[in-house]
């Protein structure tokens, strides 16, 4: 009798471990041990390390002038590159330091509060995202987007808001499925917050086309209509003002080629081709009538086809394979075209590790990425920017777009059509 208590306690014990991980009580207090040390970090860096101050120094002035002119005169009068949403955001701040005679400095950690607080908001829609994810999986992930260094780097050294456009495509994406008029809002808004959003609509609209293709009326309607609704708002009003086209060339046209160089410190292809010289123009040709910069938009495109096939073929089409092509093709649009910043990984990052939710397999990805993005940005700040130290990450960043590429691809195989082109065995 004795043998058999000996050998029936350690699966009682596991049994019982299993059930308390499984418990939504648990995963609640985990996601609020999480979040917690989340915003006390960030609050902390913020109060502790100066950052881009160049960024804050920006942000304070479009803060101060909107407070006292309103939103749409700063469009009429001043360069600001960006859309309307956390320019919103900005007056908020200023009329409640103003409300409590709080006198905000244009760099430090005045300008860092905004950013904490989207931080902390993103967290909770990352948790509403992860659910139907296996509760001890989503343990990880939650801890791991919530306490990821880049994203906190970005937000609470840097003084920047990636995490905002970030986790709104990022629902976006997860809802498209089964929530689309949800999905078209946040992509809206994301395209209002940065238009950095633009990068996933491919794959949004090869979902929509697909949709139709395979009659899905419904919820091609659905995710239309949510998407129109913020963007005709959000038109109406700057129309109301006269201010709608310096907004939209402004905010999103003139800043395609408002940094025409081969990277912006961004440890990309063209940091390699260039030998870490980031600051070359992307005018310059490769061949004749063809320039650099077009040979970047030609390999992103070809990355974009090759999502988009992805998509098209793949035979159980589900949340995870919609953000895998999607951090596929964010991190192919960081590392293939010209004018890329260093901080415009984190799309890529913050897709990754939500990818992981669903394949473990990209986890190791999100965590190669994270690395890569967080050095990248360090470098940046602190003005160590230094090729024979740096050509680490732009391997780091090519080997996981390789395996993310070889995994997806590996998913549908190749598709019928194709096979005739490929080598017998």
């Amino acid at each position: 009798m004795s043998g058999s208590n000996a050998s029936g306690q350690p699966a009682r014990s596991a049994t019982w471990r299993a059930a308390l991980v499984a418990s939504p009580w648990f995963v609640r207090t985990a996601f609020a041990a999480c979040w917690l040390a989340s915003v006390l970090v960030q609050v902390w860096l913020a109060l502790h390390t100066r950052g881009f101050v160049g960024d804050q120094r920006i942000f304070w002035g479009w803060m101060q002038a909107i407070h006292q002119y309103g939103l749409p005169s700063v469009y009429r009068t001043m360069d600001v590159d960006y859309p309307p949403v956390y320019l919103w955001v900005l007056g908020l701040y200023a009329r409640l330091a103003s409300a409590g005679h709080w006198a905000v400095p244009p760099t430090g950690a005045g300008m860092k509060w905004p950013g904490i607080a989207i931080a902390a908001a993103a967290m909770l829609l990352f948790y509403w995202v992860t659910r139907g994810v296996r509760p001890g999986w989503r343990v990880f992930i939650l801890a791991f987007f919530c306490l990821n260094p880049a994203v906190i780097y970005d937000t609470a050294v840097w003084g920047q808001v990636d995490i905002l456009d970030g986790i709104l495509v990022l629902a976006a994406l997860a809802w498209y499925l089964r929530r689309p008029a949800l999905a078209g809002g946040s992509w809206a808004v994301g395209l209002l917050a940065k238009f950095q959003s633009i990068v996933v609509l491919p794959v949004l609209g090869g979902l929509w086309l697909r949709d139709l293709a395979q009659r899905s009326y419904r919820r091609a309607a659905w995710f239309a209509a949510g998407a129109a609704l913020p963007l005709l708002a959000v038109s109406l009003y700057f129309a109301g003002t006269g201010t709608l086209g310096q907004m939209v060339f402004k905010a999103y046209i003139a800043t395609t080629g408002e940094y025409p160089y081969v990277t912006l410190n961004a440890m990309n292809v063209w940091y390699f081709v260039y030998g870490g010289m980031p600051w070359m123009p992307d005018t310059a040709p490769v061949l004749p009538g063809l320039t650099v910069k077009a040979l970047g938009l030609i390999l992103l495109a070809a990355a974009t086809l090759y999502a988009l096939v992805y998509l098209w073929w793949h035979a159980d089409l589900r949340t995870a394979a919609v953000l895998k092509a999607a951090a596929m093709l964010s991190l192919a649009f960081f590392m293939l075209p010209t004018e890329i910043h260093e901080r415009y990984i984190l799309m890529a990052v913050m897709l990754s590790v939500a990818a992981a939710a669903f394949d473990r397999r990209w986890a190791w990805l999100a965590a190669g990425l994270t690395l890569s993005a967080w050095c990248n940005l360090m470098a940046v700040v602190s003005h160590a920017v230094n090729p024979d130290q740096d050509m680490w990450m732009v391997y780091l960043n090519a080997l996981v777009f390789a395996v993310m590429c070889v995994l997806m691809q590996r998913e549908v195989g190749w598709p019928a059509s194709w096979r005739a082109f490929l080598p017998a065995r």
